[in-house]
């Protein structure tokens, strides 16, 4: 109740109001107490903890994964897995206390004070994935026009870098700058990609030097990294994207093969 323990550092996965539980308790009954951790599973991480509660397709989700970095890809601890309040109460529950040289159950009795389903997350109609899809096969659709007229829409290709450019840069100041701990080592840099928000610019002009057939073929590779590091395991990156991977290579590629030759 004193001021300097009035408020704390939150982590949403390392220090938050669940994990808070375990941490008074270890401090107040010191080596008295033993946590049970007889609830971990086999190769679970904090991303596929997380997904356990938040269904994959929602925005909230997809928010998420984009946002946070690989760190929620390592496979979680027993004491990791106690920032979602379910394993916090198996924790106490099975756990033991040592008072007197006997050891006893940590918890003397359990009661039930309200006793109902628990809600289940809806997904909306209007979900990432769908939303998404719409949007590439609309690309998809003009890039056809575009091969088909030998032109360019060139405030396309402004909205497409100028949006991966600005998610990019959002990306690099939670991983450079802020102090969020799991916003680090975040590989959706590879689709959205800061210098994206000055290329963006650059194609709304007419000509253009060979430098940018160059950029775009850069781009195709960091593109074709996702699946890779995806299938290795090394970050987990958001399903609901997947069309928008899609939508990046096919118009990436138009670019870098028809960019120098445009009528207009």
């Amino acid at each position: 109740a004193s001021p300097k323990n009035a408020s704390y550092y939150y982590d949403p996965y390392f220090n938050n109001c669940a994990t808070k539980l375990i941490e008074i308790s270890n401090e107040i009954l010191v080596e008295k107490i033993t946590f049970s951790d007889d609830y971990i599973q086999e190769n679970e991480t904090l991303r596929s903890l997380m997904l356990k509660e938040i269904p994959w397709n929602t925005w909230g989700s997809f928010g998420i994964n984009l946002l946070l970095g690989n760190k929620l890809d390592k496979t979680a601890t027993a004491e990791e897995y106690l920032y979602l309040p379910d394993y916090v109460f198996l924790a106490f529950k099975n756990g033991e206390i040592s008072t007197n040289s006997e050891t006893k159950n940590l918890v003397k009795e359990e009661i039930t004070i309200l006793d109902f389903d628990d809600n289940k997350p809806k997904v909306s109609f209007w979900n990432p994935f769908l939303i998404f899809s719409i949007i590439t096969l609309i690309v998809i659709f003009i890039t056809y026009k575009d091969v088909k007229k030998q032109k360019r829409t060139k405030f396309l290709d402004f909205f497409i870098f100028l949006i991966t450019g600005f998610v990019g840069l959002l990306i690099g100041y939670l991983w450079l700058i802020s102090n969020h701990t799991t916003a680090v080592n975040n590989f959706n840099i590879l689709w959205c990609f800061a210098p994206n928000l000055f290329i963006g610019f650059v194609l709304l002009k007419n000509q253009h030097q060979k430098w940018i057939k160059k950029y775009l073929q850069f781009l195709i590779l960091m593109l074709v990294l996702i699946p890779i590091l995806w299938f290795f395991e090394v970050q987990t990156f958001p399903i609901s994207a997947i069309p928008i991977f899609i939508l990046l290579l096919i118009r990436y590629f138009y670019l870098q093969k028809k960019l120098l030759t445009f009528k207009k």
